[in-house]
């Protein structure tokens, strides 16, 4: 749980990332992909499993007294492959492209 709402809080929003131009904040936390309750970076990893990059996602965020939902473009990198021994460490991001 992360500042009363189950998922991942956004460290910081990459420049040129598929989050930059949704109004996603740092400190929003990332409830749901796709439709899909998000309370790990391995869930997160489960659900891009299912597409390709380019393809669009819903991404529910939630913000103190808020939560909004946005289109964003998946983009995985293909030469990284997830490990879930490694899972909380995004490393901002390690692949997981909400950055």
């Amino acid at each position: 749980e992360a500042d009363g709402a189950n998922g991942i809080k956004i460290q910081e929003i990459s420049k040129g990332g598929p989050m930059e131009n949704t109004g996603a904040q740092s400190g929003d936390i990332i409830t749901k992909v796709d439709g899909e309750n998000i309370t790990t970076f391995a869930e997160v990893y489960n659900v891009l499993e299912k597409h390709k990059t380019g393809d669009k996602v819903k991404v529910t965020l939630y913000r103190p007294s808020t939560e909004k939902t946005y289109d964003v473009t998946v983009t995985l990198q293909e030469d990284k492959h997830y490990d879930p021994l490694e899972e909380e460490k995004c490393e901002t991001c390690s692949g997981c492209g909400f950055h």
